[in-house]
């Protein structure tokens, strides 16, 4: 077994997992840089929302009566609020607010859905509501 992991380490020691493969017929330039990666830059468009239009879109995430529904409208009205906080640099007080409700209906979503999901998993509720209607 020594054996086959010290074989294992050379073998990518020279030829590297990670590496890209060059397509075939088509060799890489020798002596070229690969092309830098652009990095990503917050969008004007999470800028320019309005910190009314934010807790506007919190209140109507909570307002959704559907579980799953509302899970997905509060997971995008925080990722939405995160990134207006990092192209802002900081929360506004009502913003901040707006967040906190969201995160904790969130997490409270999240608990209604698994102790809903839980319940119905369970293999003795049935037997144990006919029992409970016999009497």
């Amino acid at each position: 077994m020594a054996l086959g992991c010290l074989t294992l380490g050379v073998v990518e020691l020279f030829w590297p997992a990670g590496m890209r493969r060059v397509a075939r017929g088509r060799a890489a330039p020798v002596g070229r840089a690969a092309p830098a990666v652009p990095i990503p830059r917050p969008s004007a468009a999470a800028r320019s929302i309005s910190p009314a239009r934010l807790i506007a879109l919190v209140d109507r995430a909570r307002a959704e009566t559907d579980p799953e529904r509302r899970t997905t409208a509060l997971r995008i009205a925080i990722l939405t609020i995160e990134r207006w906080r990092a192209g802002n640099g900081g929360l506004d007080d009502g913003v901040g607010r707006a967040l906190e409700r969201a995160r904790a209906d969130q997490w409270a979503n999240y608990q209604r859905i698994a102790l809903r999901r839980l319940a119905s998993a369970m293999p003795w509720r049935a037997t144990a509501l006919r029992v409970g209607a016999a009497d």
